[in-house]
């Protein structure tokens, strides 16, 4: 009777214990080419606290740079999203696009804190800045109406 080919038990054991020590080499490698930005990494997993960002992101608000505050405030509540300083921050996001002239964004985070916090006392700053921010957007009735294009005043029925 024909025997087919089999591998002994003992060299599939060998080859995978091969295989596994090159792929530890070969992490250990990749590893030890990341070490000079290992000082970014930590920074990246372990944040300021929350009280420190936010006044950061306050400062600059109060320099005048606000688009950098408002990326500040956004880290802020990524980083620390169930810390007391994040609410608040959500809404000064809004209010530091809002400064800085950038609409959209104001209106897109101010709706975010709108939905997340309806019955808050800062839910009608988040109103205020979407309506301001709709209001600012409007030079003068000659100015070009395409972002009220196929948009229904209301909804015939």
């Amino acid at each position: 009777m024909h025997r087919p080919n089999i591998a002994e038990p003992k060299t599939i054991v060998q080859g995978v214990g091969r295989s596994a020590g090159a792929l530890v080499l070969l992490a250990a490698l990749g590893l030890a080419g990341c070490s000079s930005s290992n000082k970014d990494a930590l920074k990246a997993l372990n944040p300021d606290p929350p009280g420190v960002m936010y006044s950061e992101a306050d400062a600059l608000l109060a320099n005048g740079r606000n688009e950098a505050a408002a990326k500040k405030f956004e880290d802020l509540d990524r980083h620390h999203p169930y810390a007391q300083e994040a609410r608040r921050a959500m809404v000064m996001a809004a209010y530091a696009y809002y400064k800085s002239g950038k609409f959209p964004e104001a209106v897109a985070a101010a709706q975010r804190y709108a939905v997340m916090h309806p019955g808050t006392k800062d839910a009608a700053l988040a109103h205020h800045i979407i309506a301001s921010s709709h209001f600012d957007e409007i030079k003068d009735p000659s100015r070009d109406q395409s972002a009220a294009r196929g948009k229904p005043v209301c909804a015939a029925g």
